[in-house]
């Protein structure tokens, strides 16, 4: 009698091989496990042999055992802020080998963006972590509660004036040992010059001892960069260079933040005076993708890009110096709205996404272009209203003119009602967007400032001075909202905002208390900015000398309080 020879099976499932059982093999459950209630587990993949199975599984235990201790070998060697950072990246979701390679990544960005003959010794590469690892969020910037919340570590001007994603290409072909090969003729978007400057003003948000020039001198941190900027722009400056305009401007931001007025007015004009030389609108690139190339394609993009956005950074340092514009509007077309070829039309962008933790764990639209767009439109009024407020010699002085001042009034408040839902003050939680709505209240409070004095019946429609007390008190507010979302102490950008206000609301705080509760927060913001800023503390000194008693009782206060 013929015995019937038993089926062969591939690979049994991980039940029927311990208990030594039949096991047709079935995916995803044979039949032994469904008729027992068991649970069907496979450790081979289907069509692979048993032996391969396990070879797999040992090279994976392998790779995690290598990772692990390359993360090990990481946290011994770095400072304790460090290591608490890193166990928070990963105890906030990522895996240990994508904590490391960011990590190896940021190392290798300090090595290229420097010359072999600079080496801080303040500031070693290894102990810097990658941008990555900049927090952005409600605990942004306190050492003892850093989340990897943010977006992007720097919160205005430098995602304006430079294309992060050509940059970041650029930098990886980026050799600072050799002179550049490149065609006289190739646009470049990212040059050691460049990097230094970058490096520097990310520092501003951080309060890492390892970016300390000085050991213990918080004002210090990024000088290490800021020096060897300066250095390789003697070297750099000899002939037009888009990298050298959008470094000098950074350095601006810099030098302004942490250095002397000086240095960073002479960066500013510096930088206005090599952009214009760059004739922009001139270099011909296309973004259609009939004609051009991949990198033609994205010179385009970014070109669109880097001219709107020194239209709409310049604007603020020139409102604040009380100065007409010199970068005027450019002529390039926005092809940030081209759906088939702009980068933040393309999802798999990383820069198209925003992700509000601890607010909301799922990944946002970032709105990016809606913003740009709406910065550009506000960028465009404000022209107009340097060029009203400073007037040309043969001009009217703009307190003659107050009807000039309603329709510049009227344009900025149809502004504010023209913006998308999701960026409306009531609504906006991105950084970018809450700042949108700060600029206009501060524009309209300059716009109203040369009608002190004037009564409702000679201006117009309203009081210009209460109304611009008004608006000195939602520009406070929105201060505020952003304090409460996020954090003041490193945003340097708010020192204008805050001293603005509070000398607006100045000569009225001891008969309303309105100006008085917009005045303190004001105040507040510059004592809280003060512990990152030095400027901050010498834009208080003015104001403690002739209101020290009332300074007293804010400082005393609690923020539940103010």
């Amino acid at each position: 009698m013929a015995v019937p020879k038993r089926s062969m099976v591939k690979v049994a499932c991980d039940a029927c091989r311990q208990r030594k059982a039949k096991c047709d093999g079935r995916r995803p459950s044979c039949s032994t496990c469904i008729a027992t209630g068991r649970e069907c587990r496979y450790a081979a993949h289907p069509h692979e042999l048993q032996l391969a199975a396990i070879k797999r599984k040992y090279d994976e235990l392998q790779e995690r055992m290598v990772d692990h201790e390359k993360l090990y070998d990481t946290l011994s060697a770095r400072q304790p802020e460090e290591v608490e950072e890193i166990l928070r990246r990963i105890q906030a979701g990522g895996d240990v080998k994508s904590v490391t390679e960011d990590i190896q990544e940021g190392d290798l960005l300090l090595e290229l963006t420097s010359s072999p003959a600079f080496i801080p010794q303040q500031l070693p590469a290894r102990k810097v972590l990658s941008h990555q690892a900049v927090p952005y969020g409600p605990l942004a910037g306190d050492p003892q509660a850093q989340l990897p919340v943010r977006e992007g570590p720097i919160s205005f001007g430098q995602c304006r004036i430079t294309s992060p994603t050509i940059f970041e290409e650029d930098l990886k072909s980026l050799d600072p040992s050799s002179p550049s090969s490149s065609p006289p003729d190739m646009l470049l978007f990212c040059s050691p010059f460049l990097a230094n400057a970058l490096l520097a003003v990310s520092c501003l948000y951080t309060k890492n001892q390892a970016t300390f020039h000085v050991p213990g001198d918080p004002n210090s941190r990024g000088k290490a960069f800021a020096i060897e900027a300066a250095r390789l722009l003697a070297l750099k400056d000899t002939s037009p260079s888009l990298p050298v305009a959008q470094g000098l401007a950074l350095m601006y931001v810099y030098e302004g933040a942490l250095g002397g007025g000086g240095t960073a007015l002479s960066y500013h004009s510096r930088m206005q005076a090599r952009y214009l030389t760059l004739r922009l609108d001139s270099v011909p690139r296309s973004a259609d993708a009939a004609i051009a190339g991949v990198r033609q394609r994205r010179e385009a993009h970014a070109l669109s890009w880097i001219s709107w956005g020194f239209y709409i950074w310049d604007w603020k340092p020139m409102h604040g110096l009380c100065r007409r514009l010199v970068i005027r509007k450019p002529m390039r077309p926005k092809t940030r709205h081209d759906e088939a070829t702009s980068p933040l039309c393309n999802k798999d962008n990383p820069g198209y996404w925003w992700f509000p933790y601890p607010v909301s764990v799922v990944p946002q639209n970032a709105l990016k272009r809606e913003i740009f767009d709406a910065e550009c439109n506000l960028a465009e009024i404000t022209e107009q209203i340097l060029d009203f407020l400073i007037p040309l010699e043969e001009g009217w002085p703009p307190r003659r003119n107050p009807h000039r001042a309603l329709e510049l009034y009227t344009k900025l408040t149809r502004w504010k009602l023209s913006l998308p839902e999701r960026l409306k003050v009531e609504n906006a939680v991105l950084p970018s967007a809450i700042l949108l709505h700060l600029n206009v209240e501060l524009l309209i409070i300059s716009v109203l400032r040369p009608f002190d004095g004037l009564t409702k019946e000679e201006f117009g429609p309203f009081d210009p001075v209460t109304m611009s007390y008004a608006h000195a008190s939602n520009a406070m507010w929105v201060v505020w909202h952003f304090r409460a979302l996020y954090t003041l102490r490193n945003e340097h950008w708010m020192i204008q905002a805050a001293s603005i206000c509070a000398f607006r609301v100045l000569s009225d705080i001891e008969t309303s208390t309105i100006q008085l509760e917009t005045f303190a927060k004001a105040c507040r913001a510059l004592i809280e900015l003060g512990e990152s800023f030095p400027v901050a503390k010498e834009v208080m000194l003015p104001i403690k000398l002739s209101h020290k008693p009332a300074l007293t009782t804010i400082s005393q206060r609690s923020d539940d309080d103010v």
